[in-house]
């Protein structure tokens, strides 16, 4: 098997396209040229690894005396948590113009909020599928960044 063709770290830092779907129905968002979502790193892109470290140390000091921690905050954390993963958006305006900035990154990923369940087994989850989810979820899975073993 060769593995000269895999180098995770550099297809992390250039990046994989995540298709947004509706955060309810998880039908796709736009189609062909109008698709709408992200360019985002992989967790292995060194330009991600600082300001994944930087969140964990605030989270830390966020949460409070009881270590619980509000639903709006874990939702606030999801989208601090995916700005860092994003390079640029694709297909998504906001007033008429393109979306180029991370606070207006942020205003986009806000607009998904999470709605929360209790399971049975006490253990939280959500119905929905928020934006920021969608893009931790993508980034977080090395198999987007990984490559092809061919034979040798």
């Amino acid at each position: 098997m060769d593995f000269s063709n895999i180098d995770p770290v550099a297809a992390s830092e250039a990046g994989t396209f995540v298709h947004l779907v509706h955060p309810f129905t998880r039908k796709p968002l736009g189609e062909g040229e109008d698709k709408v979502g992200f360019l985002v790193r992989g967790v292995a892109a060194p330009s991600v690894q600082s300001r994944l470290l930087d969140l964990s140390r605030q989270d830390e000091e966020q949460v409070d005396a009881d270590n619980k921690l509000m639903l709006s905050r874990l939702h606030e954390r999801w989208v601090e948590g995916a700005l860092p993963y994003i390079i640029r958006a694709e297909g998504i305006e906001m007033g008429g113009r393109p979306v180029s900035s991370e606070q207006q990154y942020r205003e986009v990923l806000l607009k998904s909020f999470p709605d929360f369940e209790v399971g049975d087994d006490g253990k939280l989850s959500t119905r929905n599928y928020p934006f920021a989810r969608q893009i931790i979820d993508v980034a977080e899975d090395g198999s987007h960044f990984f490559g092809e073993i061919s034979p040798a």
